[in-house]
This record gives structure tokens, C-alpha cells and sequence, in this order.
């Protein structure tokens, strides 16, 4: 969930945590905060265990695929900009710009979704091609669920 994005979001951007979600299988758990972002691990019984931390960005977008080493993140000092990271190398592997604020991403093991206000980008996950881009008007309180699956 991108709390920044949210009614009455300054109050949440005072706190530092911007956004929080589970990967697809639940089993790590991504948190962007105003100095970067963090990656737990759901060990055992609701145990949750931090696996990486990375400082120097105030991230408010950050999506993992499943428990490889792959994350999507958005800064809120860049908020057009994607990067896709191997977070484990520390690389950055691609970065794309789009026209306006990017307001969600999902991954899924062939598929990464980009969601603007009226567009969505659709990349093949294997060489981030453009597979598709659909034009339209979403929600103007910006409520919507993509599924990974």
C-alpha cells in the first residue's frame, strides 16, 4: 500500500514510512520509508526477520518478486521514475521515465505492471519491453487491487 498517496498523506511522510506490501507468496514483506527501504523475511510463526536494508533514497514504491533478489522501486523525489534493482549486487539493471507519477507497480514472473493516472504499462519482465499500454481513466480516488497471479 503507497501510504504517501493517501488523504491527509502528511502526517504519514512526517513518520518516514511511505509504503508497505507482502511479495507474491507472502513470505517477505517490503517496506520504503524517507531514508530507503527494508526486506523482511516471514520466518516460522508471524516471526518476521529483516533481510537487507538500503539507505539513500526516500522510496515510496518498492515491490519484490517473489524471494529472488529482483525489487521495482519508486522515490518520491522521482516519482516518474522506475528502477529495477538486483538488491543483493546493489545494480541497478534498467530504469525507465514515464509521462506522470507512477501510482503503483506489480510484478509477476513474466509481467511487470506500471500504473499511471490514465495509463498502464504492461513490460515483459525477461527484457522490459513495452508488451502493451492501456489507456484509461482510473478511479479518481485512486483505489484499485492488481493481482500477481
Amino acid at each position: 500500500m503507497n501510504l504517501a498517496l493517501l488523504p491527509g498523506s502528511a502526517d504519514v511522510v512526517a513518520t518516514g514510512l511511505y509504503f508497505v506490501t507482502f511479495n507474491q507468496d507472502a513470505t517477505s514483506l517490503a517496506v520504503g520509508t524517507s531514508t530507503g527501504y527494508r526486506l523482511f523475511t516471514l520466518n516460522g510463526h508471524d516471526k518476521f526477520d529483516q533481510t537487507y536494508e538500503f539507505t539513500g533514497e526516500d522510496v515510496c514504491i518498492v515491490e519484490r518478486l517473489f524471494s529472488s533478489s529482483l525489487i521495482a522501486m519508486v522515490s518520491l523525489s522521482a516519482p516518474r521514475k522506475l528502477k529495477v534493482c538486483h538488491f543483493k549486487k546493489g545494480t541497478e539493471i534498467c530504469n525507465y521515465c514515464y509521462p506522470n507519477t507512477i501510482l503503483s507497480v506489480r510484478l509477476n514472473r513474466a509481467r511487470l505492471l506500471v500504473v499511471l493516472e490514465e495509463i498502464l504499462y504492461i513490460h515483459n519482465i525477461k527484457d522490459m519491453k513495452v508488451l502493451h499500454t492501456i489507456r484509461d481513466s482510473l478511479h479518481p480516488r485512486r483505489n484499485f487491487t492488481l493481482s500477481t497471479t
